[in-house]
């Protein structure tokens, strides 16, 4: 409170002052840079700063801040989002300018100059003492605040020294990490490693070792390189996009974004805000991740992992149990892990907090980070060296994907909690955040690295999976890690560049035209009609990039290397145009009109619900699932293995088609189906663990619901056994090994619930006329047409523009004729059409589409 009451008297002063007034920059390379004063940790004294114009060109010295503008932390609540709204009025060039409150909060932590040390009589200073007392608490937290590591006592004693000749390794190992040097002499001529030797004792081996280990180099470790540090900044000025660009300036805007790559390229060093430690004063999940962080250090050379063995960890977050990894690695990170009390670690399987701040999801960060020569993350006072964030946040990852599997070697105790941390994966599609996002992070800065600039259509799909307050920075951020986006006008080449003049609908359709001139009708498999749309009014066959695509489209691929192999050899794995149709001329009218040519090989004449991993409340999705599969010919076993592969567009662990999953998926089937009978859908919760059923669960309905899921997977082919039928029939009467049975069912359900995760659960399946099964986009209706389209790979959903009701009676063959434009719903999988089947004699058919 009295910090909030100095902040206020601050601003109250401030006030008084002018408002700061940005002049026009003098060039198109000109840039402003910030150098702030320093201050102190008091949250009422004024945040002072001043900025100056230079010139890229000139190769200026300068840090850069990579940050969000809005509250930082994953949770949305109302009075956490409005205090971060508040502007707060800092001093500039001696007048007022207002900044948002993580910004604030970031200037603050900026300016905070490394503790000033007060020495006693011995000339022994605080973190001197606190080696000589064995404080390690203490000593950590000098550490943390900057505290000098080369200062010397009367004797010419370093902390080092101290703490050797006490035998606390814990304490020598952080001295050593923060850049004390080994090779230090007293006034005697003594090193920290003879102070340990003259103790003769068994306890200070492991000290002699290390020491002995860390000797050469000669020089100390630079401590900008460790954790056990306050200082952020390493130069004087920062560039920071909020002060530094006149944001109420629509044109220097464009011409700052247009040169922002170069800014975080040429910075020394690019300094990554997540935010304060803490959300509220309850929250510890931060410093319960980060307090020993620094203990990884001990597995690098100067505070860096060589690149082979990052290399290793990202292809494989895993990889440090490898026996390919250097056996020290493996060392350190176990003991890491052990600093962790088991119940942590297990909760790390439904998310790390940490990873889950807004800073993750901005679209900017990834060319901030891409461009970076060098990165600190800072959150709070913990402050994290890029390779250190990065071993930090494969070692998490290892640890959830372990726990998916069922536990962690040589940790016995995880149980029940666990199975239901493990069942709720299951119901949950994976999207974005699945993966901790730093892994995915580094993996597009090294691609970048290593191969130069993205192809576009790429780097569109890296912008439109994260977050923007403007929608057109979904491309805007992208471009300087993009190859060039262009496309052909009566003029000659139209370039996209960043322009916040135009509308967000124009810059989507000229990258919509762009994206059909270099790939061909096969983009249409990114866009359709999409559910949330920020863009009104674009063409149906526009990509909107405002809303995210999480999962790999089935007719292009999009990441940055292709991943499904194929015995057909043909990269992504269908053809169902075959080898005749492959490519065709299109038009684009001056209304955006797309104009092509397509087969219309069917149409939908049934539809379940929406949702593949859900049986529907009472079962009634499963029930539309057994009456739809009834329909089709062929054997009860045929029609199943239709369905399952259906389910998952017939590709698996990388492989098309799928390897036979019919056991998996008969088990994944009956523990959905048990979860619902449960009425614990969509979320399982601790409450799962109680034997009886909710108090508003009749026992009629319970019974009710159990023969309608009984009959439906008998149907489907999957029955109950009769001893799993008489379980469940007890189960509301109370059953002591409900536990055991959860488990049983879960286990066998864990194998195609983890591949069916990695698709979009969306989705919903349809039968046609002619008696295939398919799954489209979740807007899928009756009377939808299924085109195959020269020049693309799997078949598409096409609405004709007419009224519903008359749709749905206008027979097929004069659907086109009677309402001649078309509404793209998205690309669909068919089964059994989807290696040119369907055109088998009807490439004659072709005919026009007005997609609009």
């Amino acid at each position: 409170m009295v910090g909030e009451e100095s902040r206020a008297q601050a601003e109250y002063l401030l006030g008084y002052r002018e408002a700061f007034e940005y002049a026009p920059l003098p060039s198109p390379t000109a840039m402003r840079l910030l150098k702030l004063e320093s201050g102190t940790a008091d949250a009422g004294e004024m945040v002072c700063c001043e900025l100056v114009v230079v010139d890229l060109a000139d190769g200026p010295v300068y840090d850069a801040l990579s940050y969000t503008w809005g509250n930082p932390f994953p949770s949305g609540k109302a009075e956490l989002e409005s205090h971060y709204q508040r502007n707060t009025a800092i001093c500039c060039n001696g007048r007022r300018i207002l900044v948002k409150q993580n910004l604030y909060d970031a200037l603050r932590r900026l300016r905070q100059p490394d503790i000033t040390e007060e020495r006693d009589t011995n000339e022994k200073t605080p973190l001197i003492r606190a080696a000589e007392e064995g404080s390690f608490a203490r000593l950590y937290s000098l550490l943390s605040q900057g505290a000098d590591v080369t200062s010397r006592d009367a004797s010419g004693g370093t902390a080092l020294h101290y703490a050797a000749g006490r035998g606390d390794i814990e304490a020598v190992q952080a001295l050593v990490m923060a850049g004390s040097d080994v090779h230090a002499l007293d006034t005697r001529g003594q090193k920290p490693i003879e102070y340990a030797r003259s103790q003769r004792r068994n306890l200070f081996a492991q000290v002699i070792q290390f020491l002995d280990e860390h000797s050469e180099p000669e020089k100390p470790r630079n401590r900008r390189n460790s954790c056990l540090r306050n200082k952020v900044l390493s130069s004087e000025y920062v560039w920071i996009d909020a002060l530094c660009i006149n944001q109420a300036d629509d044109a220097e805007k464009a011409m700052q974004v247009g040169i922002m790559g170069n800014i975080y390229k040429r910075a020394q060093s690019v300094v990554v805000w997540l935010g304060k430690e803490r959300q509220d004063a309850q929250d510890a999940t931060t410093r319960e991740l980060l307090q020993t962080v620094w203990l990884l250090e001990l597995a690098t050379k100067n505070g860096k992992l060589d690149d082979d063995t990052m290399d290793v960890l990202l292809h494989d977050p895993a990889g440090y149990l490898s026996e390919s990894i250097p056996r020290a690695l493996r060392s350190v990170v176990t003991n890491w892990l052990s600093t962790f009390e088991e119940k942590k670690l297990e909760d790390w399987l439904r998310g790390v907090p940490y990873y889950k701040r807004r800073w993750f999801e901005r679209a900017w960060i990834i060319q901030e980070v891409m461009m970076a020569d060098e990165a600190t993350v800072v959150c709070g006072q913990f402050v994290l060296p890029w390779n250190i964030f990065m071993l930090m946040s494969c070692v998490v990852e290892t640890i959830r994907n372990r726990l998916k599997k069922g536990g962690l070697p040589g940790i016995n105790r995880f149980g029940f909690d666990l199975a239901i941390s493990r069942g709720e994966t299951l119901l949950t599609s994976i999207n974005q955040d699945d993966e901790i996002p730093a892994i995915t992070l580094e993996r597009k800065r090294r691609a970048f690295r290593r191969d130069g600039r993205l192809p576009f259509m790429s780097a569109l799909s890296v912008g439109r999976n994260s977050s923007a307050t403007d929608p057109r920075d979904h491309v805007f951020a992208v471009l300087s890690f993009s190859s060039p986006m262009q496309h052909t006008t009566t003029k000659g080449k139209e370039i996209v560049y960043a322009n916040y003049i135009n509308s967000t609908k124009q810059l989507f359709v000229t990258v919509g035209k762009c994206l059909m001139e270099a790939y061909g009708p096969s983009i249409l498999s990114l866009t359709g009609d999409v559910k949330g749309s920020r863009v009104g009014g674009l063409p149906s066959w526009i990509p909107d990039l405002s809303t995210p695509m999480y999962f790999q489209p089935l007719g292009v691929h999009t990441s940055l290397s292709t991943e499904i192999s194929t015995s057909k050899g043909n990269g992504i794995g269908y053809n169902a145009v075959g080898d005749s149709l492959r490519s065709q001329l299109i038009h684009i009218s001056p209304t955006h009109c797309l104009v092509l040519k397509g087969i219309k090989w069917d149409v939908v004449v049934e539809t379940a619900q929406p949702g593949l991993g859900r049986v529907g409340t009472g079962a009634s999705g499963l029930i539309r699932w057994a009456s739809l599969l009834n329909k089709l010919k062929g054997s009860a076993t045929g029609r199943l293995d239709a369905l399952w592969r259906t389910f998952i567009s017939d590709e698996a662990l990388g492989s098309h088609p799928a390897q036979d999953l019919r056991k998996e998926f008969t088990g994944w089937l009956k523990f959905i189906s048990i979860v619902e009978l449960s009425r614990y859908s969509p979320k399982l919760s601790k409450e799962f663990t109680r034997v009886t059923l909710p108090a508003n669960h009749s026992r009629q309905n319970y019974l009710v619901v159990l023969r309608g899921i009984g009959y439906s997977l008998d149907s489907l082919g999957v029955p109950f056994s009769s001893e799993e039928l008489e379980f469940f029939q007890k189960l509301y009467d109370g059953h002591s090994d409900w536990a055991t049975w959860y488990c049983n069912f879960l286990s066998g359900a864990e194998a195609f619930g983890n591949i069916i995760r990695n698709k979009d659960t969306s989705r919903r399946l349809f039968r046609t006329k002619k008696n295939f099964i398919g799954t489209g986009p979740e807007r899928t209706e009756v009377g939808d047409l299924i085109f195959i389209i020269p020049g693309t790979t799997v078949p598409y959903i096409i609405r004709n523009n007419m009224p519903k009701a008359i749709r749905r009676s206008v027979p097929l063959k004069l659907s086109s004729k009677i309402f001649g434009s078309h509404h793209l719903i998205g690309e669909a999988y068919v089964h059994g059409i989807m290696h040119g089947e369907g055109v088998g004699g009807v490439t004659d058919k072709l005919e026009t589409l007005n997609i609009v």
